[in-house]
Parts: structure tokens; sequence; C-alpha cells
């Protein structure tokens, strides 16, 4: 019985414990160029993108029908259970990716879980900017550095691959959520009271 009990409560923490819904989303940034074959990266492209099963993207459906994309671009999963409310999304704090002529986004963006979210940016060698992705979730502003490679992507993913044929990099996962550390830390103490107890129960009945 003292089993079932600390299963029941430690059910009841995971499912009651709202700390996490604000970091919940896994950024990745990603480079969608020619592809493998063409030199260059020769890495492969980033999947999902649009036309993926699951997938809301978010950009111009002329680079897309064109034969050289030459685009950097976003992706937001998120991996918990509750929708969650994207109002604002840009590069660098100054490249607005809601709006023209990049994604044209009016109002804001719910993002689901288990849907992958995918917003188009801009030709990266050809633009000035900062690597660092911000966005603003449940009214809340988070800020995450690009990831650097010092061979595939020595300025970031969101500048591509240092190539004139093929700047392809496919998704990199810049932020993957992980339960704060007064998470932990409850959960653990929830644990220890629990066998603490068990002990004490066991003591008294032999």
């Amino acid at each position: 019985m003292p089993r079932l009990f600390l299963l029941a409560a430690l059910g009841y923490f995971l499912s009651t414990d709202n700390s996490l819904s604000q970091s919940l989303v896994q950024v990745s940034t990603g480079y969608y160029d020619v592809g493998p074959g063409s030199g260059g990266s020769n890495l492969p492209l980033p999947n999902p993108w649009n036309g993926s099963p699951n997938t809301v993207f978010f950009g111009s459906n002329a680079i897309l029908s064109s034969g050289d994309p030459d685009v950097n671009a976003i992706l937001l999963q998120n991996l918990g259970t509750s929708p969650l409310t994207l109002s604002a999304l840009n590069v660098g704090g100054t490249i607005d990716l809601f709006s023209s002529p990049y994604d044209n986004i009016t109002g804001t963006v719910t993002l689901s879980p288990g849907i992958n979210y995918i917003f188009e940016g801009f030709d990266g060698s050809d633009v000035s900017f900062t690597g660092v992705v911000k966005l603003t979730l449940n009214s809340q502003l988070y800020s995450y550095n690009d990831a650097i490679n010092a061979t595939y992507y020595p300025n970031g993913v969101l500048y591509g691959f240092p190539s004139s044929t093929d700047e392809t990099i496919p998704w990199i996962a810049i932020y993957t959520p992980i339960p704060e550390p007064a998470t932990y830390t409850a959960l653990f103490g929830l644990v220890a009271l629990g066998f603490a107890a068990y002990g004490r129960r066991r003591r008294q009945l032999g």
C-alpha cells in the first residue's frame, strides 16, 4: 500500500505541476538550399519541411517553388501537453519574422503539442544580423544563441554552410527543454518522504 500511495502522489505531482509550461518548446535552426549532390555542404535538407506530415509552414511560396531557395528557417516544437501562444519571433532583435517581407503573420500563433511549426527566414549570406533567436511565448521573452560548428557552420546555422553552391544545413537544436532545478528538487523530496514513511511503517509492523 505505501508503494501505491507513493506512485499515486508522484503521478499527482507530475500532472499538476505547471512550472514547465513556459519552456517546453524545442528551438532548432536550419538552412534550406539546393541539397546534397550539388557541391558545397552535401548535408541533408532540413526535415520536416513544407508539406511534411503534422507540419505548419510560414513562408513565401515564391521562394519555395524556386530551384534555389537559399533561405534559413526556425523550427519550433511544443514538447508539452498544452498549447502555447507565440506572439513574436525575431533574429538578432532586428529581423522580425512575423512581419513583411518575411512570414507576414497577423496576430499570434498557437503552438499545439505534436505539431512542427516552421518559420522561413532569409538569405543568411546576404543579410547582416546577430545569430540570436528571440521568441515570446505566453508573454515571456526567451533568447537562444544559434549553434556554431567550426567545419559546417562556423558563423552559425542561420548563416548557412560557407559555400557558393550549396549552403544546406539540416535542423540543429539550439534549445531542448529540460525540467527546471526546482522541479527536480521537489520531485526527489517527495520520493525521499515516501520512502521514509514506508520504512517507518515496516518497522511498526515488524
